[in-house]
């Protein structure tokens, strides 16, 4: 006879409430299953927002800190002006080296006396220099009353205290009247004259200044002249002119003459 096996079947009934139990169950590990990832993902990007937080904060303490602000200026080829009067005129000392206007800095060495163009330059780390391109000395003013008190003008009329052997074209000794005065130009009529007589007359170097006549000068007869100050272009060729015409007269009448004032070319007269 024939035998098969036969497993033993489960005779254990099943109820509706074994089911829900067990289809409960299930979705409630599913359910702490997925919770787990969800709750993972989130700490790492916590931690990531962490991350770029504390490290925009360690840029901004950077960016914002000593490190890229201005200590150290440098200044070249300066002549008679202070180092520290052309830094201090740039204004870029603990400034960012990033948002420091460069072009404004050099406008404001320009307008120093002595100081005809400026070129500034930065780089990280190594702060600042500053070129200087030296305004040209056109005459150096002396009291009379006080040798150690010098200043000198350049191109622009602008004065600046003599602090060395300044190179300038005319010696002017202030006989009364105030000296030119520091950061404040001198009269237009005044340096128009000063650069005239340096083109009409290049051989007089040395002038006497007077509040009341303006430029002097002694002539080759020893005759001191007075020319005033130049009211127009070419003012002081006229008045030149007119002086020689005059010596000349007074030469062909064997007249010597003490002053010869030319100040008002309408007007001349001359003083034995």
């Amino acid at each position: 006879m024939e035998q098969r096996y036969r497993p033993k079947r489960n005779t254990r009934s099943r109820s509706r409430f074994d089911v829900v139990t067990n289809s409960l169950q299930a979705r409630n590990a599913l359910l702490v299953s997925g919770g787990n990832g969800s709750g993972t993902v989130l700490a790492k990007i916590l931690g990531i927002c962490v991350l770029m937080a504390a490290l925009v904060a360690v840029c901004a303490v950077w960016f914002f800190g000593e490190d890229l602000r201005i200590h150290v200026i440098e200044v070249r080829n300066n002549q008679d002006v202070p180092k520290l009067q052309i830094i201090g005129a740039s204004a870029l000392m603990k400034e960012h080296i990033l948002s420091a206007d460069l072009n404004a800095a050099a406008h404001r060495i320009e307008a120093l006396p002595g100081v005809k163009a400026a070129q500034i330059s930065c780089t990280w780390k190594a702060g600042c220099e500053v070129l200087v391109q030296p305004s040209i000395g056109i005459a150096m003013w002396q009291s009379a009353t006080d040798s150690t008190n010098r200043v000198w003008t350049d191109e622009q009329g602008r004065a600046q205290k003599a602090l060395g052997d300044t190179p300038v074209k005319l010696n002017i000794k202030v006989e009364d009247g105030s000296m030119p005065v520091l950061g404040v130009p001198i009269s237009d009529s005044l340096a128009r004259a000063l650069k005239e007589l340096l083109v009409f007359q290049p051989k007089v170097i040395r002038y006497t200044y007077s509040s009341q006549y303006g430029l002097m000068f002694i002539d080759a007869r020893g005759w001191k002249a007075r020319l005033g100050v130049a009211e127009h272009d070419g003012a002081m060729q006229d008045k030149l002119v007119l002086l020689k015409q005059i010596g000349d007269q007074l030469a062909a009448k064997n007249t010597a003459a003490k002053v010869v004032d030319v100040r008002f070319v309408e007007a001349p007269f001359y003083e034995k």
